[in-house]
């Protein structure tokens, strides 16, 4: 019970309006800069990544500590994408997703902390929930861009590209995915690949139909009753 306080305490007043700002920009930045302006998706990827990750971290301005703790990660994807750029190796573009997978939990964990075990339900919260699945959205982005880097060939329907990564293709994949509409222009090509596309269309089924229901179900429920 004190544990649950002291979560409690520590997560007030974060600001999910400025994390759905970022995630929006982590989304929509790249593709949209990468279609309508021609630039090289491998030398914004780390512009792009800094501010997102940025607003992220503002969210929770008012905890130092999270602050910090969310900072390591997301400083360390930035320099490890640059070194990437610089020095073309696989050993930086492995660092750099595995810091951005990080950072994705780090993220994830305390807007969970904020959204499902912390006061009554208001409209932050509502947003907090969709701030958290798209989240899950992102953190799996990573995960096909990185089983794509190590393995390539996992994926069948990518584009020819000789960018640092398929980061945007992938968040395509990821969304489509796990809200399960499952296009099939990109497909799994191996079972590691298959069963980890499979495990995020039964994360997002249930995130959908249990978590976010429950919420706005108990925010309705008081508006209500006042």
């Amino acid at each position: 019970m004190d544990a649950l306080q002291n979560n409690d305490s520590a997560q007030q007043g974060v600001n999910f309006n400025l994390l759905f700002l970022g995630l929006l920009i982590l989304l929509l930045g790249g593709p949209f800069i990468h279609q309508y302006g021609g630039w090289s998706n491998s030398l914004l990827l780390e512009l792009i990544f800094g501010t997102a990750s940025l607003l992220f971290l503002l969210s929770f301005a008012k905890d130092l500590r999270v602050f910090v703790l969310g900072l390591i990660p997301a400083s360390l994807t930035v320099v490890f994408s640059i070194l990437a750029v610089v020095f073309d190796k696989d050993v930086f573009r492995y660092s750099m997703q595995i810091s951005a997978f990080a950072f994705c939990l780090f993220a994830i964990r305390y807007s969970a902390l904020e959204v499902f075990l912390s006061g009554a339900v208001d409209l932050n919260k509502i947003i907090g929930s969709i701030c958290i699945y798209l989240l899950l959205v992102v953190a799996w982005a990573i995960v096909y861009d990185f089983l794509e880097l190590v393995t390539p060939g996992s994926f069948a329907g990518l584009s020819e590209t000789t960018d640092l990564s398929r980061f945007d293709e992938f968040s395509y994949f990821s969304l489509v995915t796990i809200t399960t509409l499952g296009y099939g222009d990109i497909t799994p090509e191996n079972s590691v690949a298959g069963i980890t596309a499979g495990l995020q269309a039964t994360a997002g089924v249930f995130y959908s139909a249990v978590l976010v229901a429950s919420l706005v179900g108990d925010f309705m429920s008081s508006r209500a009753q006042k």
